[in-house]
C-alpha cells in the first residue's frame, strides 16, 4: 500500500495542472494527503479535491516541503504506519504525461529509496556549507556526494521512512541550505544505509548530450535536466517521454507555451 504525500503553496487558486498531478497520483496511491499553508480555499477547489478523494491538511508555512512533511508527521505518524511505501511530491512540476510507466518502473523495483530523476549540485556551493557548518556545529559531518537524487518525487519503503524523522534543528529558512541539508543529506544517507534506484540517470543523458546546457540565469554551462527549458523545447518533451517539468525553470514565455500546448490539446497526454 502506497500513501502520497503532496505538498503545495499559495495564496491563490489551486491550478488545473495540480489538480491532473493529484488526479494522476490518485490512480496509483491508495491515499493523497494535500498539505497545504493555511489560508481560505475557493469552494470549487475544495469540491475537485473532494472528488478526487484527497485528504486536505493544513500547516504552517515554514521550512519549504521537508518543513510541510515533517509538520504533518508530527501529528499523523500512525497514519504513515498503515503504508509500505511514502511517496512525496510537490507543486514546482508541471505534469506533462501520463504517470503509468513510472509507476509501473516503481512496482518492479526492489530498491528502499527511488526518484524519478537525479542532478549534480553546485560543488563550490556544498563546499562553502560545509565550511561554514564545520565552525557552527563541532560535530557536523560534511555533505561528500555533489550527485544526488531529486527530492520533487521521491518514494520511500518501509524502512526508509527513517529519514523523515531526522531531526529538524537544522531547517532553515534559505531555501538553498534547506536543498543542501535535506536533500543532498537525504540522498547521501540512502546511499550509505539503503539501496536506491533512479529511473531517469542524468549520466546516460549527458552521454547523449542531451543534459549538459547553458543556465537560462547565469548563461553557465551546467549538468542539468532542467537549466534550458525553453519553449520550444517544451512541447518536444510532451510528445516524448518525460512525465513532469521543472516549473521553476521555465522563463514566463516557456511556461505560457508549455501550458498553452497542454490546453491546445486538451491534455490528452492526461
Amino acid at each position: 500500500m502506497r500513501i502520497c504525500l503532496f505538498s503545495s503553496y499559495t495564496e491563490e487558486r489551486i491550478t488545473d495542472n495540480v489538480f491532473l498531478y493529484i488526479k494522476e497520483l490518485s490512480k496509483h496511491c491508495e491515499k493523497v494527503v494535500f498539505i497545504t499553508n493555511h489560508r481560505d480555499i475557493n469552494s470549487i477547489d475544495l469540491i475537485r479535491l473532494m472528488n478526487i478523494w484527497v485528504q486536505l491538511e493544513f500547516v504552517a508555512n515554514w521550512w519549504y516541503d521537508f518543513g510541510m512533511f515533517n509538520s504533518f508527521l508530527l501529528t499523523n505518524k500512525e497514519i504513515i504506519n498503515k503504508y509500505d511505501q511514502i511517496l512525496l511530491c510537490n507543486d514546482s512540476m508541471l505534469i506533462i504525461n501520463k504517470l503509468d510507466n513510472v509507476f509501473e518502473w516503481i512496482n518492479n523495483q526492489t530498491a528502499e529509496y527511488l526518484s524519478l530523476t537525479n542532478s549534480y549540485a553546485d560543488e563550490q556551493a556544498i563546499n562553502s556549507y560545509n565550511n561554514a557548518m564545520g565552525r557552527i556545529e563541532r560535530w557536523y559531518i560534511p555533505i561528500t556526494q555533489s550527485k544526488f537524487q531529486e527530492s520533487y518525487f521521491l518514494v520511500l519503503s518501509w524502512e526508509a521512512k527513517k529519514l523523515l524523522e531526522l531531526p529538524t534543528n537544522r531547517i532553515y529558512s534559505m531555501k538553498e541550505k534547506i536543498v543542501l541539508e535535506y536533500e543532498l543529506r537525504w540522498s547521501e544517507l540512502a546511499k550509505t544505509n539503503y539501496t536506491t534506484a533512479v529511473m531517469y540517470e542524468i549520466d546516460d543523458y549527458i552521454a547523449k548530450g542531451v543534459c549538459v546546457r547553458k543556465d537560462v540565469y547565469t548563461d553557465e554551462v551546467c549538468r542539468s535536466w532542467w537549466c534550458t527549458l525553453s519553449y520550444e523545447a517544451a512541447p518536444e518533451l510532451v510528445r516524448c517521454w518525460l512525465p513532469l517539468m521543472k516549473r521553476h525553470y521555465l522563463n514566463e514565455e516557456a511556461y505560457n507555451k508549455t501550458i498553452e500546448f497542454l490546453v491546445s490539446n486538451q491534455y490528452k497526454c492526461l
